[in-house]
């Protein structure tokens, strides 16, 4: 049971870079398969009678959830923030799905594989998009994205992937896998320069960190395919982007400094406005859209939850972001440098989007909390001494699977 409970997890996994291209009835197939897990994931729990002890970073998000909770009895406008509460209890869910079943090394680069591949797919319908000549942008403005996709969104989902790719391209010792995993690089930097999202590209440039900074990995012949692959990269950015997208992003430096960032610092005065007028509680989880006068989202993160749960929800999504912080820090180089690439990489995309109720965010915090966890384990099992031990007389050996070597005397030679 806890086998089919992981093998639904990972078709939730793959299901959420495509999230909004599949639709069954109006419905996602995504938010079916999430359902559908859950309930046979607490159906495994119930037949085993055995759950995995949480972490600190858990708790974070629980009373950030009992926060989102909680102001509905406040909240200005009740229906949405219902709403968005169930969103905040299936995305509980899926955290606890992705600890539970996701645990082991293998079970892990699995749920890897599978955002890479469902990113895979949405990179390929924006490509087939620019091939029909689809766009849903303005008139005179060539922008592409998959089906069903805000052009944002999808530009940073697909961003995440980038150093995913790359460090399954690092792990993987199989020749063709590594092939594959090279060539996801140019095909999704294609595929975001396409949506022409300024925070998008910004954000590719970030996951893109993740190349040089696991050379130390990598023999020279790699090291010669990194290069490669990050020319393709440059290549597919400037030879094939259609020259409309390439003007756009080529205003990113005159936006930031003197200009509106797509109206977006209007939108951050007024919410700024709004916070310091409903700091303690906010307007309720989901409720700031119905009382803006835009009509719109906060498009920044850390601004949408302070206009929403107030001061104290954010204090609690802060929270969350620290935790994870220092369980990346203590992982193994490669690791670690990844979690930070892929955290910074997130919070470029979070500074231009209301991405704190997405699932590809709390995907992003499970995988960290679940990877820091196992490697954690690992480096307080091998060739660490068990100093609470009373036989302790010594130093303690452990053998290749970290186990202790039987317990020896002064002078005995164990082998």
């Amino acid at each position: 049971m806890r086998r089919l409970a992981y093998v639904v997890l990972w078709l939730f996994v793959l299901l959420i870079p495509v999230e909004n291209t599949v639709l069954l009835g109006g419905v996602t197939l995504l938010r079916l398969v999430g359902v559908a897990g859950f309930a046979i994931g607490l159906f495994a729990l119930l037949s085993d009678r055995q759950v995995r002890p949480l972490r600190r970073v858990h708790a974070w998000m629980l009373l950030f959830t009992v926060t989102v909770a909680a102001s509905y009895s406040w909240s200005m406008a009740p229906g949405a923030t219902l709403s968005r509460i169930f969103t905040y209890l299936q995305l509980l869910g899926m955290t606890w799905l992705i600890w539970e079943f996701g645990g082991q090394k293998k079970r892990q680069l699995g749920l890897l594989r599978a955002y890479v591949a469902g990113s895979v797919v949405s990179a390929l319908g924006t490509i087939a998009q620019y091939l029909l000549k689809r766009s849903d942008s303005p008139q005179g403005i060539h922008r592409f994205a998959a089906s069903g996709f805000d052009f944002n969104y999808l530009a940073v989902t697909l961003a995440l992937c980038v150093p995913i790719a790359w460090y399954l391209y690092v792990h993987d010792r199989r020749p063709f896998a590594r092939w594959i995993y090279g060539a996801t690089l140019p095909m999704i930097s294609f595929a975001i320069i396409l949506t022409g999202s300024r925070t998008g590209l910004l954000a590719l440039l970030s996951g893109l960190l993740f190349v040089p900074l696991s050379s130390a990995r990598l023999d020279l012949r790699r090291v010669m395919a990194s290069i490669f692959v990050l020319l393709a990269c440059a290549y597919a950015v400037v030879r094939l982007t259609p020259a409309s997208s390439l003007e756009r992003l080529s205003t990113i430096p005159a936006e930031v400094t003197r200009g509106t960032m797509s109206g977006r610092r209007e939108i951050w005065r007024e919410g700024l406005a709004f916070a310091r007028d409903h700091l303690l509680l906010g307007a309720g989880a989901g409720a700031y859209k119905e009382v803006s006068r835009w009509g719109d989202v906060a498009h920044n993160t850390f601004l949408a939850v302070l206009d929403e749960e107030g001061i104290v929800g954010l204090v609690f999504f802060c929270g969350i972001l620290i935790v994870l912080l220092r369980m990346v820090t203590r992982m193994p180089p490669l690791e670690r440098n990844l979690w930070l690439v892929l955290l910074l990489t997130w919070g470029l995309g979070a500074s231009g989007l209301s991405w704190e109720y997405q699932k590809t965010t709390w995907f992003i915090f499970a995988m960290a909390a679940a990877q820091s966890a196992l490697l954690g384990v690992r480096k307080r099992t091998i060739g660490v001494p068990d100093l609470r031990s009373t036989r302790y007389a010594g130093d303690v050996r452990h053998g290749p699977a970290g186990n202790r070597a039987p317990d020896s005397r002064p002078g005995e030679d164990v082998s």
